[in-house]
């Protein structure tokens, strides 16, 4: 396939939106007039070729970015096809709106990663802060489908308002993972804070680790060796090499039934 790659000359001291930068929404143009694209920054706008060195071939479904920075916001916001490849870490927002296509990041990102994100990939090395797969500003509704994968740590609030889709953390997540979840799975291989489930209506979210302690809203339902969450096990070791030797000794789980109407699961992986 074709790549197209951004080289960030300079990290900037001022925050970029990024919006609209993704391999679909370039495909069709011609190098010069994607070096004069309009970034947002600020109340002004400035090219792209004014902070981005351009390269590579035109046309394909691929896009790089080196050289990232966290003053970089809305990466692969929106994005509906094709691979984009982030270098270095991101700021806030990245895959928000999210349709299509696999995003990878090489790094770090902020908070809002997936945002009301619908279909697609998103990929992250490193660790991402608040609100991984909540709501977009202004949305009723956090991440609608898709798979989000983190290999480190999340910050506060997973898969506020989820509806559906998968998140793995490989990590720890803070406080209030997978509050007022509609449903979609989420699955935490390190330690939960406190709050876990806190609202959800519906939706599982499975634990490598037991926390701390759950609200008075979720009941023990008892022991078991569940089919689905084999297949949901499979499909999580599948995805990352590490994570399938991890998982490999689960032979049963303790489900915990909750919060709001008692159709969410909390399972908690023996």
């Amino acid at each position: 396939m074709s790549t197209l790659i951004l080289r960030l000359e300079a990290a900037p001291d001022f925050d970029v939106d990024l919006s609209g930068i993704t391999p679909d929404a370039l495909k069709d143009k011609r190098l010069p007039d994607i070096r004069r694209l309009k970034l947002r920054q600020g109340q002004r706008d400035m090219a792209l070729g004014d902070l981005f060195a351009i390269d590579g071939t035109v046309g394909g479904d691929e896009l790089e970015i080196h050289g990232a920075c966290t003053r970089l916001h809305h990466v692969g916001a929106g994005m509906r096809a094709g691979q984009l490849r982030v270098i270095g870490d991101c700021g806030a927002w990245l895959g928000s709106e999210m349709r299509g296509g696999t995003l990878s990041v090489r790094g770090n990102a902020g908070d809002g990663v997936g945002a009301s994100m619908r279909g697609g990939l998103i990929d992250i090395s490193g660790s991402v802060g608040d609100y991984l797969g909540a709501p977009f500003p202004g949305a009723v509704s956090g991440m609608k489908g898709g798979t989000i994968l983190v290999q480190r740590r999340a910050g506060r609030r997973v898969g506020d308002r989820m509806r559906r889709g998968l998140v793995v953390i490989g990590g720890d997540a803070g406080h209030g993972c997978g509050s007022q979840m509609i449903a979609g799975s989420i699955v935490v291989l390190g330690a939960v804070d406190s709050g876990v489930g806190t609202g959800m209506r519906r939706g599982t979210i499975a634990l490598a680790q037991a926390p701390a302690g759950l609200g008075p809203g979720f009941a023990l339902n008892g022991h078991f060796d569940l089919a689905f969450t084999q297949l949901l096990l499979r499909h999580v070791g599948g995805l990352k090499s590490a994570w399938r030797s991890r998982l490999s000794g689960i032979a049963s789980v303790e489900r915990w039934v909750g919060d709001a109407g008692g159709l969410g699961e909390i399972l908690i992986l023996s």
